[in-house]
């Protein structure tokens, strides 16, 4: 008898939850104004995401195409003479259209940040038609905190605009499928269109609904053709792209491996990306880690969230085929479409699935607040759902860490540098884009822009009796042979300046050619001189003895500690200082490191030629070495280093220093 009460006492509990939750459900459904409002403020609250650090960080090379070819005019960006870049010509004509507003820099970029936050909109209305008002709250807060939706949300490329599209697509096929109102064949179409003419990618997102359509014609039968009709109407009005399509099918195809390919790798970092548990060098790069990569020891128990999530918003939407196959087929069968037509053309990547993540929304938003489940699987569903959504905010820090390449700073670099009068090449074709945009007019002197294959007999013609020549550039292999041509041609590096992510600016000299004035430097080694630093050398490891052309330092080492002779003088920021000296390594192991160090309140502010040093091979003849550092702001010293980081002996002679300002 007293086990029967419990069981009485269990089922009576269980019945009172559930009485409470249908009333909690009942109150809410009743009150929809209330949750539109709290839909509202979620909107609002993802575009505050999406704003923040919205432009924050520079434009990097893609982002660049986007500048480039949004300036065509606008017969050419409409695309009415061709394809002029491997994508479909409608996002370049919106990117110039608000061009017309915004600087162009952050047009994009703006752009970006409003579709983002509009598919937020449209993916409350469409979880409302499936799901009820509770689902698309949730699905609403798991899209806006979604970290592959906030990073291309604000990137200058096609992707967010292009979601927008897709989801418009659906809403139009839910809302017809309820209601077979013309209004929503004619949005349907449109939007239909508009998707495939922003990008190709749209494509692997809009193929689950082929899987949808038997749907809507098998319930509204002759009702259903409008809607049929309307996508019919949009593949005609795509028919005069299609000989573009076929173009980039080829280029892509041809290629014998592309980093686009659907790989087991590329395949599981975009299923990470899309459920905000990682993305980690995926799509972003970041100081600081995604929770994937940050917290491995328990990436068996958010994998079994994620899935935990896709079963319960499954089991939620059952008895809703239409919803179900919708959710499935925007989350897993945009996935499955991209790795199926990367067979025909490699295209597959986190940016070009992001559509998935509009699936993956609805179905955590099914798992909390959608259909009728017992209370155990409510409660889970709302323990599920509220661990990806922190799992995802902690991803989304990771990504407001993330950085691009800085094409500002190598800008800023390249005017500072053009002001010394030496001519300027600048490679790849998209670099003049950027020195436009972030220092416009920067180039008034000679200056050579090279094409992506870069034309060597034009650089030649252009450096021949140059006595130095900066060059600017992004190092891509393609650009792999300016070096050594130059280098052929006469001209060596005397001084690099690295920026993030492959940028650089070269400063090449022609042998025997000094830059600047020559500053008083004690040739003589000695460790004092009247008005100028001596040398600091290492005791009982350097010695001083006359040679043929002058004395020469002996920096002798047994191993261990280097043996150094470093030497101090007074510097200026915004000046290009040259070293020039001999150097002859007898060491039988180990190698010789030179630096020319700019030097300010206690700091390294730049050092030259890398933190690795110059250096020379082991051998019986005397080398020279040249190279050079232009020191920035907060410089005021010059600090010369050459030590022995070997066995042996390391001679050295000759050292001189030049000074070069802005005119």
């Amino acid at each position: 008898m007293a086990v029967a009460s419990r069981d009485l006492g269990t089922a009576d509990q269980e019945h009172s939850m559930r009485s409470r939750l249908a009333e909690t459900r009942t109150w809410l459904e009743a009150r929809p104004h209330t949750l539109d409002a709290l839909a509202v403020l979620l909107v609002v609250g993802g575009a505050a995401l999406r704003i923040y650090r919205s432009t924050a960080l520079s434009l990097w090379l893609d982002e660049g195409f986007t500048v480039l070819f949004a300036r065509l005019p606008w017969d050419s960006v409409l695309g009415l003479h061709g394809a002029y870049e491997l994508r479909p010509p409608l996002y370049f004509a919106l990117v110039k259209g608000v061009s017309l507003l915004l600087p162009e820099v952050v047009a994009g970029r703006y752009l970006s940040v409003f579709a983002g936050t509009a598919t937020l909109a449209v993916l409350y209305l469409l979880v409302v038609r499936i799901a009820g008002r509770p689902a698309a709250l949730v699905a609403c807060l798991v899209m806006a905190v979604s970290p592959l939706a906030v990073w291309y949300s604000q990137e200058a490329r096609p992707y967010a605009v292009t979601g927008l599209a897709v989801s418009l697509t659906y809403l139009a096929l839910v809302s017809f499928y309820g209601r077979p109102r013309t209004r929503w064949a004619l949005a349907y179409g449109m939007a239909l269109a508009s998707a495939v003419y922003l990008d190709y990618s749209a494509f692997f997102a809009l193929a689950p609904q082929l899987v949808l359509l038997p749907f809507v014609v098998y319930r509204h039968q002759r009702r259903a053709i409008s809607i049929i009709v309307a996508g019919f109407a949009a593949a005609v009005a795509y028919v005069p792209w299609l000989p573009n399509v076929v173009g980039t099918v080829r280029a892509f195809g041809n290629q014998p491996a592309s980093y686009l390919e659907a790989t087991p790798t590329s395949i599981s970092g975009s299923l990470l990306s899309i459920a905000g548990l990682g993305g980690q060098g995926i799509y972003f790069g970041s100081t600081e880690a995604s929770p994937w990569e940050r917290w491995g020891t328990l990436d068996p128990v958010l994998g079994a969230l994620a899935i935990a999530a896709i079963t319960l918003g499954g089991i939620a939407l059952a008895k809703r085929r239409f919803g179900l196959a919708l959710a499935c087929g925007l989350s897993l069968g945009t996935v499955v479409a991209g790795v199926i037509l990367s067979q025909l053309s490699p295209g597959f990547a986190p940016r070009t699935v992001s559509y998935a993540v509009l699936g993956w929304a609805i179905l955590l938003g099914a798992a909390a607040g959608g259909g009728s489940m017992s209370i155990p699987r409510r409660v889970t569903g709302w323990v599920v759902v509220a661990a990806m959504v922190v799992v995802s905010l902690a991803s989304l820090q990771a990504v407001y860490h993330g950085d691009k390449q800085h094409w500002n700073d190598w800008a800023a670099g390249v005017a500072e540098a053009a002001a010394f009068g030496f001519p300027v090449v600048t490679f790849p074709g998209i670099a003049p884009t950027f020195l436009d945009v972030y220092q416009p007019r920067s180039l008034a002197g000679p200056n050579l822009a090279l094409g992506d294959a870069p034309d060597l007999t034009a650089l030649g013609s252009f450096v021949n009796g140059e006595r130095a020549v900066w060059v600017a550039s992004f190092d891509i292999a393609s650009g792999a042979s300016i070096d050594p041509f130059l280098r052929a041609a006469g001209l060596e590096r005397v001084t690099r300046q690295e920026y993030f992510w492959g940028l650089s600016l070269n400063l090449y000299v022609r042998s025997g050619v000094t830059l600047g004035r020559p500053l008083t430097v004690n040739t003589e080694f000695t460790q004092s001189t009247g008005g100028t630093s001596g040398w600091d050398l290492a005791p009982g490891m350097s010695s001083v003895q006359p040679g043929v052309r002058g004395p020469e330092l002996t920096l002798s080492n047994a191993g261990g500690t280097d043996a150094s002779a470093v030497l101090v003088t007074t510097g200026a920021p915004r000046r290009l200082y040259s070293l020039t000296f001999e150097a002859r390594s007898r060491l039988s192991s180990g190698v010789m490191r030179a630096f020319l160090i700019c030097a300010g309140g206690g700091s390294f502010r730049n050092v030259a030629p890398d933190g690795a040093g110059a250096s020379v091979p082991a051998g019986p003849i005397w080398q020279t070495l040249t190279f050079s550092a232009f020191c920035p702001d907060g410089t005021d010293q010059i600090r010369i280093d050459l030590r022995n980081a070997g066995v042996g002996a390391l001679d050295l002679r000759g050292v001189r220093l030049y000074e070069a300002a802005l005119p």
